[in-house]
C-alpha cells in the first residue's frame, strides 16, 4: 500500500516536472521589428564646396532684364524724381506769380533744388525744417535748377515750371512770362498763349 501510494505520487511528481519542463522550453515570443529608414549619405565638405563654387542659376530682378543699369543713371532717375517734390501747401498760396519766389530746398544737404514759395511764407518754410543729424553725409553732387517760380492758374500754388513747360501769354488774369534767355511763342490762337522757346 504505501509502495503503490509512494509510486502514485512519484508518477504525479514526474508529470508535474514535464509540464514545467515542457513550458518553461518554449522559445520566447519573437520580438517586434522596426524599420528604420536609411540615412541619406552625408556630402562631404569638398562636395558642398563644390556647390558652392558653382555659379547660381536663379536670376535676380535685374539680371532677368538685361545688363544692369549704370550707377549715373541711377542718379538721374533720383534727380528727375526730386523734380517733382514740392514744398506743402501751406506755404504756397498765391494770386499771380509776383507772389511767388524760388528758395533752396530744406533738408540736411544743400544739392542745388529749389523750390517755389509764397514770399510771405519764405521764412515759415526754412524754419519749417531742422535736419535730426548735427553732421549728415551729403552727396558730392550739385544740380543747377533753372526752373522758374510761378503761381499755377488752377491750383493757386507756386509751382517749379521747366522753362519749356511754361504756358506763356494769353489772354488770362496771371500771364506767365518767359524767363531770360527764352521767348514766347504764340499759338494761332491768341487767347490760348503759347509756349516758352529758347533763344
Amino acid at each position: 500500500m504505501k509502495r503503490s501510494t509512494i509510486a502514485w505520487l512519484a508518477a504525479a511528481f514526474a508529470l508535474v516536472g514535464l509540464v514545467a519542463c515542457e513550458e518553461t522550453s518554449k522559445p520566447p515570443p519573437p520580438a517586434p521589428t522596426f524599420s528604420i529608414p536609411s540615412a541619406a549619405p552625408s556630402a562631404s565638405p569638398s562636395d558642398s564646396l563644390a556647390d558652392s563654387a558653382a555659379p547660381s542659376t536663379t536670376a535676380s530682378g535685374d539680371d532677368a532684364g538685361g545688363d544692369a543699369a549704370p550707377s549715373d543713371a541711377g542718379a538721374a532717375a533720383f534727380a528727375s524724381s526730386d523734380v517733382d517734390s514740392g514744398a506743402p501747401a501751406q506755404f504756397r498760396a498765391c494770386k499771380t506769380d509776383s507772389d511767388c519766389i524760388a528758395v533752396p530746398r530744406v533738408g540736411c544737404c544743400r544739392n542745388g533744388w529749389k523750390e517755389a514759395v509764397a514770399a510771405t511764407q519764405k521764412d515759415a518754410y526754412v524754419k519749417s525744417f531742422t535736419c535730426p543729424e548735427a553732421h549728415p553725409i551729403c552727396p558730392m553732387y550739385l544740380i543747377n535748377d533753372q526752373r522758374a517760380a510761378l503761381c499755377e492758374n488752377r491750383s493757386h500754388l507756386c509751382t517749379m515750371f521747366k522753362p519749356d513747360d511754361i504756358p506763356c501769354g494769353g489772354f488770362i488774369a496771371n500771364q506767365h512770362q518767359c524767363p531770360a534767355g527764352w521767348h514766347c511763342a504764340m499759338s494761332r490762337v491768341p487767347d490760348v498763349g503759347g509756349t516758352c522757346v529758347k533763344n
